[in-house]
């Protein structure tokens, strides 16, 4: 089963991840993993008994990853040009389709809107002191859209 969008998260539950000092709420349907000390995976399925093949119409998954950052004066600007020559490296006719200005918590993050031939993600990078924060957003044209920003507003560093 699949979530549905929520206008409010009374029904929902509550996740805290020391290891990547982040809080979040998220729908009670939904899955919450975190593989390694600096990588948290959402999804509105159960990753367990469906496969990334088989997956629902409007199955979403949300990755909040973060990394530790080279010098506390590299800007939240080069860090995503970094990102973009990766990805570009990989996948030659991705390109950068939308930016926006948003906030995390108390951040300013950018959130882009990343398009190739084959696919599209979004993300959301904000940088705090120490590191640099990532959330995946996939599909980016989900049709849970509401509930994931519901859900983006309930994040905080902790």
């Amino acid at each position: 089963a699949s979530a549905s969008p929520l206008s409010a998260t009374a029904e929902w539950k509550k996740y805290s991840n020391d290891s990547v000092s982040v809080k979040f709420e998220y729908p009670d349907n939904w899955y919450v993993s975190a593989s390694d000390s600096a990588k948290i995976k959402i999804t509105s399925y159960d990753p367990k008994s469906l496969s990334e093949d088989k997956l629902p119409k409007d199955a979403v998954q949300l990755t909040i990853s973060r990394t530790k950052k080279p010098s506390s004066s590299q800007k939240l600007i080069s860090y995503l040009d970094d990102r973009l020559k990766f990805y570009k490296d990989t996948t030659p006719s991705i390109a950068v389709k939308e930016e926006n200005n948003r906030k995390i918590d108390t951040f300013d993050a950018v959130d882009r809107l990343y398009s190739a031939t084959s696919v599209t993600q979004r993300e959301i990078a904000f940088a705090t002191k120490n590191y640099f924060y990532v959330i995946t957003i996939s599909p980016s044209n989900t049709l849970l859209t509401a509930g994931v920003d519901e859900l983006l507003k309930t994040i905080e560093i902790i």
